[in-house]
C-alpha cells in the first residue's frame, strides 16, 4: 500500500520471481552443506496486505517445506491461530486498520503466543520503523524487498531456535 509521499517499490527481481515459481535451488547454508527441512509441516502464518508479497513469501516458505497459512489483514489472524498457535508469524509493519506492531503487542499479550516467533517485515527499513518492530515484541525485522535465502535463513534459525527469541525479549524487559 502506497502512502502520500512514499516512493513505488520495485517488483520483486526476476531473479526472485524464479525461485518462486519452483525453480529455486535447495537449499543450503554459506559452507555448502544443505539445511535439514523442518520436521514435519511446521505452520507459519504470513500476514501481509499486499498480495503480490504475501504470494512470495508463502511460495518461498512452501518450496522450503512449511505449511503456510495467509492474511491479508490482523482481522484475519485469529482464525488461523485459534486451534494451534503457529511455529512462526510473518507480520507486515504497516497495515490497513489494526497495524503489524500493533497485532505483535496483542499476540503478546496472549496466552500461547509469548514464545512464538514473530518475524516483521517492512518496505521501510529506517531505524525507527525497525525500533518499533522490535518494541512492539517482534523478535527479528527484515526489510522489502526481501533478500530470499536472506528470508529463508531468517526463518529457518528463528523456527528451529524460538527460544532464543524468548531470552533475547526477556533481557530487553529487563534492561539489559
Amino acid at each position: 500500500m502506497q502512502t502520500p509521499g512514499s516512493q513505488q517499490r520495485e517488483p520483486w527481481p526476476q531473479w526472485a520471481m524464479g525461485r518462486a515459481e519452483g525453480h529455486m535451488p535447495k537449499a543450503s547454508t554459506r559452507s555448502g552443506k544443505r539445511r535439514s527441512r523442518p520436521a514435519g509441516p511446521r505452520r507459519v502464518v504470513v500476514l501481509d496486505d499486499n498480495p503480490a508479497d504475501r504470494a512470495l513469501m508463502a511460495e518461498l516458505l512452501r518450496q522450503a517445506g512449511f505449511r503456510v497459512l495467509e492474511a491479508g489483514l490482523a482481522g484475519e489472524v485469529p482464525a488461523l491461530t485459534a486451534a494451534l498457535p503457529p511455529a512462526l508469524l510473518v507480520i507486515d509493519i504497516f497495515l490497513p486498520g489494526v497495524s503489524g506492531a500493533d497485532l505483535t503487542r496483542q499476540l503478546r499479550g496472549t496466552a500461547g503466543f509469548a514464545g512464538v516467533p514473530i518475524l516483521a517485515v517492512s518496505a521501510e527499513g529506517t531505524g525507527a520503523v525497525r525500533r518499533l518492530a522490535l518494541e512492539a515484541g517482534a523478535t527479528a525485522f527484515l526489510e522489502k524487498p526481501l533478500d530470499p535465502r536472506t528470508f529463508l535463513d531468517t526463518v529457518t534459525h528463528l523456527v528451529e531456535k524460538p527460544s532464543a527469541g524468548r531470552e533475547a525479549r526477556a533481557r530487553r524487559g529487563q534492561g539489559a
